[in-house]
């Protein structure tokens, strides 16, 4: 046998043994809408049967107890860690100092500064980035390209001197402790918070309570409104900017303009209301700080205790509801069939993990529902752990280690909207059954029996984090050391092939970023009528597919030992 045919052999045997690897959880036959429709009456019966009448506002009811009066309360055993408060009274003071200071300059001012004028300075620069990114990319000449990176480089300079005169004008917007490294906090506590030993969980408690104090901007009166994502988002641009090197990176570019679109909605509150939200901020910290200055005190633990006992028993209160209502609902599908229980898991994770950010298309509920069937085959994912309190509601006669599907979705940790103090949580038990509500499910159910017939395991992702929902736009990839991120994912084939071509062509577009997809296929995005398009050469000729956002959700792997 030649050694041609053996490497043959041996490629050919690797890739049947990498396909056979994965095993479907479930297959299912049939017609598609007859299920979606059999599965949309179970859902009614399902919702007559654990949404009563009272559990929605009973469950608010709940929330707003166990959210007192919003201070954070750092516990060590069974007392406040006083330790926690102490080391971080110093910087309560100084944040009260901090927006006295700010509300009675902006008090001075007047009016608001001039939005347009603002952004204009560092949109030129940015347009400028943009366009020495398009050169370097079309110039084949080594040379042009050596230069025009030092040309883009003196402008990232210019950009870093241009985002400090912007941040000195929006002094009013800027954190306490500007520029925060927001990501570094995150890590850091991320570190620690699962520790066993006294000191780690000490450490631990005074990180969280440090971001409690920096992790906070402007309300309305009515303590609505919140602009702190938009004041952390800031932080983390300061951060990036600074890293800056060679030409402006994407993450840089998108966060600029989210941030100025953002700025200009706050700006439409007018002067007064914001000067009031800064007097708000500023009532606040003082309260805060006064709360902290009495509760600390030695002479003081055992109003210290009452508070840390109330705020238990309302805890206590309601995840006990919560967890009852959890167990309700996984009694009800344990008793259901493999695949109604899975239809069930995938839709609820689909609406509140997803929504319908992705358009008509479904293209990341499609990878969210993939990253879904391989966590059914992973242990980690597919076990609840032994001190969840679900457990503790579930009757005896459910063999809670079988029902792979319903550990998944309930695994503490994984999915946020599962969690008691999570205003979503209530959807797992009273499901949205309005018609739009209805539309949205039987769509989902789709697009789930679809990726339950057609995933065959390739795509790998067993987590995945949506960097614009993050606080501050941080980059999760640093945080999670065991998982490597996967290349960006392609979107469908444009139907406007020629009318784009004629733009590109024409070069008539906006160069934003080259990128290599899982298999090594370069792509171009490009922006061309306000649109963003992946671009590929197929046979001399561009081909554009739809953009899928990198920012909306990015995908991960388990890194290899």
């Amino acid at each position: 046998m030649s050694k041609l045919l053996v490497s043959f052999l041996l490629v050919f045997l690797g890739c049947i043994s990498a396909y056979a690897e994965y095993e479907p959880p479930l297959k299912w036959s049939g017609n598609i809408y007859q299920i979606i429709n059999k599965q949309m009456k179970v859902f009614e019966d399902f919702s007559e049967k654990t949404c009563g009448k009272n559990d929605e506002s009973t469950y608010l009811s709940l929330l707003k107890e166990y959210r007192g009066q919003g201070f954070y309360l750092p516990k060590f055993k069974e007392h406040i860690d006083r330790t926690a408060i102490l080391s971080n009274m110093g910087e309560l003071r100084a944040k009260v100092n901090y927006v006295e200071k700010i509300t009675a300059q902006f008090e001075k001012d007047k009016k608001l500064p001039s939005i347009d004028i603002l952004f204009s300075e560092i949109n030129v620069i940015v347009n400028n980035l943009l366009n020495l990114k398009k050169r370097h990319y079309q110039t084949l000449d080594a040379a042009k390209k050596k230069k025009i990176v030092k040309e883009s480089n003196r402008e990232l300079i210019k950009l870093r001197a241009q985002f400090d005169v912007l941040m000195k004008q929006l002094y009013f917007l800027q954190s306490f402790r500007y520029p925060n490294d927001f990501l570094e906090l995150r890590a850091n506590y991320e570190k620690v918070k699962d520790k066993e030993s006294d000191k780690l969980k000490k450490q631990a408690n005074k990180i969280f309570f440090y971001r409690k104090i920096v992790e906070d901007g402007a309300l309305n009166p009515d303590r609505t409104y919140p602009d702190k994502y938009v004041r952390s988002t800031l932080d983390n641009l300061y951060h990036q900017i600074q890293k800056e090197r060679g030409f402006i990176s994407e993450d840089v570019r998108y966060d600029l303009d989210w941030v100025e679109k953002n700025i200009k909605r706050l700006f439409r509150l007018g002067y007064r209301k914001h000067l009031a939200r800064l007097n708000e901020w500023k009532e606040r910290s003082l309260e805060n700080f006064k709360f902290y200055t009495e509760i600390v005190q030695k002479q003081n633990q055992k109003k210290a205790d009452f508070l840390l006992k109330k705020e238990n028993v309302a805890t206590e209160k309601l995840r006990e509801f919560v967890y009852k209502k959890q167990a309700e609902v996984y009694t009800y599908w344990a008793k259901k069939s493999e695949l109604q229980k899975a239809l069930y898991v995938l839709e609820t994770i689909l609406v509140n993990e997803v929504g319908v950010l992705d358009g008509r298309f479904g293209l990341e509920r499609t990878a969210v529902a993939k990253v879904v069937l391989n966590r059914y085959h992973d242990d980690f994912y597919n076990q609840l752990e032994d001190d969840q309190l679900i457990l503790k509601y579930l009757p005896k006669d459910i063999d809670h280690e079988e029902e792979l599907w319903l550990n998944v979705l309930f695994k503490v940790g994984e999915f946020s909207f599962t969690y008691h103090y999570i205003p979503a949580v209530d959807e797992i038990f009273c499901p949205d059954m309005s018609s739009r509500g209805k539309a949205i499910r039987k769509k989902n159910l789709k697009l789930a029996l679809k990726a339950l017939k057609e995933h065959d395991g390739e795509f790998k992702a067993m987590r995945y984090f949506s960097r614009i929902s993050m606080f501050g736009k941080i980059d999760m990839s640093t945080v999670w050391e065991d998982y490597e991120r996967l290349p960006e994912l392609l979107g469908y084939e444009s139907s406007h092939q020629r009318r784009l071509a004629y733009y590109y062509h024409a070069n008539q577009y906006e160069y934003l970023y080259t990128f290599e997809d899982i298999k090594g296929v370069e792509y171009t995005v490009v922006k061309i009528k306000d649109r963003t398009y992946s671009m590929r050469w197929v046979k001399g000729k561009p081909v554009f597919y739809d953009y899928r956002n990198p920012h909306l959700f990015k995908y991960f792997v388990k890194k290899e030992l």
